[in-house]
């Protein structure tokens, strides 16, 4: 191929060709089995396979202790905004937002829908130009978490420090949300 595009962008990004290639091959016959991937049973032992080593390496990549589970799950950002709150505020209980641009508002408004959601804080008077410190951090009583988004891509604003108050923290992007994750297991862990 001649003339090869690079994608910079942020999600999906270019590929080296020869992983392009492989895939191509095993998506016709995986692993000679005479069928795609796409193909068999999510209960084969081939998919099985594919899953535990996916699972294992992600754990290595990151270094997540034994005691927590690898989740891959489909919906993008989007679909985690409303999953989290439906998944983690109890009856009697909120979450708190740390507002920082568009992605955040967007969980925010979001998680609204869901259940008790309130500010925790917010870059908005600053036009978002900046990520709230921790003393911007107003945590309330019965707080089931933090969801905090760690990388506004739009605005281009990033945290790179996470707030030190022990509460579990959600991070808002997909990409990102594996840096909360290895965050939230080296500091509880």
């Amino acid at each position: 191929m001649s003339k090869r595009a690079y994608n910079f962008n942020a999600g999906p990004a270019a590929l080296p060709i020869e992983v392009l290639q492989q895939a191509q091959e095993q998506f016709i016959d995986f692993q000679g089995i005479g069928m795609s991937i796409m193909e068999i049973s999510h209960r084969s032992k081939q998919y099985e396979q594919v899953n535990d080593e996916a699972q294992s390496l992600m754990k290595e990549l990151l270094g997540i202790p034994s005691g927590y589970e690898v989740l891959f799950l489909q919906g993008g950002a989007s679909t985690q905004f409303a999953m989290i709150p439906m998944n983690l505020v109890q009856a009697g209980q909120q979450a708190g937002y740390i507002l920082t641009g568009t992605w955040a508002d967007k969980a925010y408004k979001e998680a609204k829908l869901a259940g008790a959601t309130y500010a925790a804080a917010s870059g908005e008077e600053n036009g978002f130009t900046r990520m709230p410190g921790q003393a911007d951090l107003s945590i309330q009583a019965e707080t089931a978490y933090i969801h905090l988004t760690s990388n506004e891509t739009i605005a281009g604003s990033q945290f790179h420090q996470y707030p030190t108050q022990a509460l579990f923290l959600s991070s808002g992007t997909c990409r990102v949300t594996l840096c909360a994750v290895l965050w939230m297991c080296r500091s509880s862990g």
